[in-house]
């Protein structure tokens, strides 16, 4: 890594509700990206006091739908809509040509992102949605290789890039409420998949985001065609860049410890795996006639 972006050109904006750690979520920022503007995006009534940030936004909160799992036990809300709602509005103030997204219990530990960011390769190929990639983290970018259900989901945890490709990304449509209950019984629902949502979170928003300008095949979560799979790591591999936390400097704390990095990192698309697919992708693109 040769450059950095500096810093009055980068806004951070941390979206979500807060809570015990935002404090420690925003100090992070302060000391490990100085000069960066932060904007914290939550919810009507929160609690902002004492918050060192340059600018808070307020939303009504859109709520969650429920879903199920097996013999009709209740699943986890399904916070697409307050995803969308929260990013979204602390993008449109960034005011800043490039942007951080990360969570309110998120923690910055060094900043590495800072040389990440301004080494983002542009988009290619067919898929192309953005005019340079969108830095994710392998926590949580599925992997559709290793978990049935990954297909077109980049991580939503923590996002680097332009702010206009993040801005075209997360301003899509609301998800409606009949997706949360796509597969309403067990009868209906593919042995794996747990829950009866249409999709993820991440897949609805990457997904809408390219319907805006191609058509995609992707009718649900559990499609893990040859031909899906296929797509889908073309898309990835064209429109964003992932990033293990460690090289970012960013982390979700309680996320990582669902993975088991000594081990095999249960259904993440590593950043070795991601350079695979960029690789076999510019191939694809130089061996095109008149290339």
């Amino acid at each position: 890594m040769t450059q950095t972006i500096d810093a009055g050109d980068v806004a951070a904006v941390v979206q979500g509700p807060c809570g015990p750690t935002t404090p420690e979520t925003i100090e992070s920022i302060r000391r490990q990206l100085p000069g960066v503007r932060i904007v914290l995006s939550t919810w009507d009534g929160s609690d902002t006091s004492g918050l060192d940030v340059d600018e808070v936004v307020l939303s009504a909160d859109p709520g969650t739908f429920s879903c199920v799992t097996f013999r009709g036990v209740a699943g986890p809300p399904i916070n697409t809509n307050r995803m969308l709602v929260s990013t979204s509005a602390g993008l449109r103030r960034a005011q800043r040509p490039y942007t951080i997204k990360l969570r309110t219990d998120a923690v910055v530990e060094h900043p590495g992102v800072m040389w990440l960011l301004a080494e983002l390769p542009p988009t290619i190929g067919e898929w192309q949605l953005f005019e340079r990639t969108v830095g994710v983290s392998s926590v949580y970018t599925r992997n559709p290789l290793k978990t049935p259900t990954g297909s077109y989901h980049p991580a939503d945890t923590i996002q680097f890039g332009r702010t206009a490709d993040l801005l075209t990304l997360w301003d899509v449509p609301l998800m409606p409420e009949a997706d949360a209950m796509f597969w309403p019984d067990s009868e209906s629902r593919p042995v794996w998949s747990v829950t009866s949502q249409r999709y993820y979170p991440e897949q609805w928003i990457f997904v809408s985001a390219l319907r805006t300008r191609y058509r995609v095949d992707f009718d649900h979560r559990a499609d893990f065609s040859d031909t899906t799979i296929a797509a889908s790591n073309r898309a990835l591999a064209q429109n964003f860049f992932v990033a293990e936390p460690w090289e970012l400097g960013i982390r979700v704390p309680h996320l990582d410890r669902q993975l088991r990095w000594g081990e095999d990192p249960l259904c993440v698309m590593t950043h070795p795996i991601w350079q695979q697919l960029r690789d076999e992708a510019e191939l694809r693109l130089a061996e095109r006639p008149g290339a």
